[in-house]
């Protein structure tokens, strides 16, 4: 049986995009990984490493860090440090798949939207335990 989902479309979307960001965060320990800053709240945000959000990009774990305010919005995302995290921490083969995917249409239902809140909800409380 389906369930059926009302609202709006980008409110499936925001609620999906604070728990995958909540995730992120705190797997990075709030510590920004271009400049090492440490912050929380509307400091410290989620940040893609190739710019837009894309929605081929927007929930890949591997694209997305804990970035200051600075870092992420200020200095548009410091790239060179990013470029320079990614490469260390994941290699060329991640950053070319990554790149492949940017900017490819993918499509979200509201279904796709509330799997992935719940799916990011369940991954932050096992951080946390």
């Amino acid at each position: 049986m389906f369930k059926i989902l009302k609202g709006k479309l980008s409110t499936y979307r925001k609620q999906a995009w604070n728990a995958f960001a909540a995730y992120i965060k705190k797997r990075d320990k709030f510590i920004c990984i271009t400049c090492g800053k440490k912050a929380t709240g509307w400091q410290m945000n989620a940040g893609h490493w190739l710019p837009g959000r894309w929605n081929s990009l927007l929930f890949e774990e591997t694209c997305v860090h804990a970035q200051c305010q600075e870092c992420n919005q200020i200095l548009g995302g410091n790239s060179p440090a990013y470029y320079e995290f990614m490469l260390k921490r994941y290699g060329k083969e991640e950053m070319i798949r990554l790149i492949k995917l940017w900017r490819k249409e993918k499509i979200y239902s509201k279904q796709d939207y509330k799997n992935i809140e719940e799916k990011y909800k369940v991954k932050l409380k096992e951080l946390i335990n």
